[in-house]
């Protein structure tokens, strides 16, 4: 098993990103609501794979998606507490994306 994290800022962007060899477009945004960070995942801008995926702490987020069959999870983690979800300043410096491959 392999990890590595994926570097994000504490404020709503989009880029690309190459996890197993396969170009993955990746979109955070804040939601002001529900107070949390919410992530996008698509192959491109009109091919969204999952959209709004909850950014919380402790659990692989991409388990129930499986039948994507994507090859890797995603775990988000946060200094000093692992299962502390993101705050709205701290993603990118305390809390921190995390793929996580079966090579």
């Amino acid at each position: 098993m392999k990890t590595y994290e994926i570097p994000l800022n504490s404020f709503a962007e989009e880029f690309n990103v190459e996890i197993q060899g396969v170009n993955y477009l990746l979109r955070t945004k804040w939601n002001e609501p529900l107070q949390e960070w919410t992530l996008d995942i698509g192959r491109s801008e009109n091919d969204w794979l999952i959209r709004n995926l909850a950014l919380v702490a402790g659990e692989n987020l991409l388990q129930q998606y499986e039948h994507l069959k994507l090859g890797f999870g995603l775990i988000v983690v946060t200094d000093g507490d692992e299962k502390a979800d993101p705050t709205e300043t701290n993603l990118g410096t305390d809390s921190h994306l995390i793929v996580v491959t079966n090579d």
